[in-house]
């Protein structure tokens, strides 16, 4: 199975809408791909048939929240439904941007999520955040299951909030399958990181597990007239 995740930038409706990105997604060519940091606006209905119409009928999207907040979006070509992994409950933002699902033809359980960006004052959110996802990462770390996203994190975080749950989770059973050096976030002002990450337990095998900042003549990040400021993730899975 080939899965992506990609961050499409769209900061709660604050920057133009790209109806490119559809092109992209499905030149991507994977079996499922989600969408984080998604606002779907008056743009969400032709995404959705868009998409739909080009193979990638099995949609998931999380519910919508009490207040402006991004979302994560899920499009596949094959049967998916919602993980039965309990789902936390202390801030609808990290809810809006957190999918758990399974595909039933393989038992793959994906936890696809973006870590908010909470303001400087709402660090203890981003720490919450973290321990959910360190205490779900335990739960499922026996399973056939991959954690993929923008985590808001980089490996060599040494101080930054997350950055010691991060470590703590690979080094319980869970495998790095995504470049730790290779940027996969390109800001405005010059500045790379590599915030996105694709994580899996030890009984998923993980082949090409890459960063795409460009597919054909689309260009996904990476310069001044990308669609978005942050690279696609796209890797095999096997069980």
């Amino acid at each position: 199975m080939r899965i992506g995740s990609w961050n499409l930038n769209h900061r709660v409706g604050m920057t133009r809408f790209h109806p490119e990105v559809v092109e992209a997604a499905i030149a991507l060519d994977v079996d499922a791909i989600f969408f984080n940091e998604y606002f779907p606006k008056e743009h969400g209905p032709d995404l959705i048939r868009r998409l739909a119409d080009a193979g990638w009928r099995h949609q998931l999207i999380t519910p919508e929240p009490p207040a402006r907040a991004n979302r994560t979006f899920l499009a596949a070509r094959v049967p998916v439904e919602l993980d039965s992994l309990a789902l936390p409950t202390f801030d609808h933002q990290l809810l809006a941007n957190l999918l758990v699902v399974r595909f039933p033809q393989t038992g793959l359980r994906v936890v696809a999520l973006r870590v908010p960006a909470y303001e400087a004052h709402q660090k203890d959110l981003i720490l919450k955040s973290w321990d959910w996802l360190e205490v779900a990462a335990a739960e499922i770390v026996g399973d056939v299951a991959v954690i993929i996203g923008d985590l808001n994190v980089s490996s060599s975080s040494s101080r930054a909030a997350g950055g010691g749950h991060f470590r703590r989770i690979k080094g319980a059973g869970w495998v790095l399958a995504t470049p730790e050096t290779e940027p996969s976030f390109f800001s405005a002002k010059g500045y790379t990181s590599t915030l996105d990450h694709l994580l899996h337990t030890k009984a998923v095998r993980v082949a090409n597990a890459s960063f795409v900042t460009k597919i054909g003549n689309r260009i996904l990040a990476g310069s001044s007239d990308a669609l978005s400021d942050h690279a696609a993730i796209v890797a095999d899975l096997q069980a």
